[in-house]
């Protein structure tokens, strides 16, 4: 995740995303088949970040509204 702060590393797509504040963005540091249930409210980016993403992104039970996920070009 690249943070004001700093970048945070994370072992997977899923935990990064658990972790990512609304408005943050997350950068892949490699391939990615994963696929992410997202469990809460916010908006965030995934950026490749020169890497392949082939997974899928979900949005959870009830969690319709209030959730926004922008992917930007690989």
């Amino acid at each position: 995740i690249d943070r004001a702060n700093g970048r945070v590393a994370f072992d997977s797509l899923t935990e990064a995303v658990a972790a990512a504040q609304s408005g943050e963005t997350i950068l892949l540091g490699a391939d990615c088949a994963e696929n992410v249930t997202l469990e809460k409210v916010g908006t965030f980016t995934i950026d490749p970040y020169g890497f392949k993403f082939t997974g899928s992104v979900s949005i959870g039970e009830g969690l319709e509204e209030g959730i926004g996920v922008a992917f930007l070009a690989s």
